[in-house]
């Protein structure tokens, strides 16, 4: 696989922290392989913290906000990407998503926002707090503004489409 031969041969790849999970590792390893691909990868985070920092592939820009949460990298975030106006967007993880897909929509991004969606949203998002509804209320409004969805299962995106009314065509099962 080659990277893209066009403007937009650089990846943003958004992440809250290097924390350890799973999200967080597969973020890691799809920035090597852009890598490998020939892309230029910007990995940007809100918070340089967590194990995985050190393994942050070589070749990979590593960007700290200096935030330490996402809601507080909103400004900063924003005029990271402005200044990269041909760069793809790719975030994983509810909350990085959303902060993405807000930050597109009212401010008109033009930079395509791709966003990873691992888990059957519905199930932890029963709607039995404010919370909870409005996270649904967002997942619901602000997804199908993506450019691209991509569900780690069929049953995920089975989730995205009947829960949340996201048109089937916009979500790409690509397993870990």
């Amino acid at each position: 696989m080659r990277c893209m031969e066009t403007e937009s041969r650089r990846i943003i790849v958004y992440l809250p922290a290097l924390t350890g999970g799973g999200a967080e590792r597969v973020m890691l390893n799809l920035a090597h392989g852009f890598i490998s691909a020939g892309c230029d990868v910007d990995l940007v985070v809100s918070s340089l913290s967590g194990p995985y920092l050190a393994e942050v592939p070589e070749g990979v820009l590593l960007h700290d906000l200096g935030t330490r949460r996402v809601s507080r990298s909103f400004w900063k975030f924003f005029h990271f990407i402005k200044a990269r106006p041909h760069a793809v967007v790719f975030t994983t993880l509810q909350y990085a998503n959303i902060f993405c897909l807000l930050l597109k929509i009212f401010f008109r991004i033009k930079n395509p926002v791709f966003i990873r969606e691992s888990n059957a949203v519905s199930r932890k998002l029963r709607g039995r707090n404010l919370r909870e509804r409005a996270f649904r209320f967002l997942i619901q409004t602000l997804y199908a503004s993506a450019d691209g969805i991509i569900a780690v299962s069929r049953g995920v995106k089975s989730d995205l489409t009947a829960n949340f009314r996201i048109p089937p065509q916009n979500i790409a099962v690509i397993p870990n």
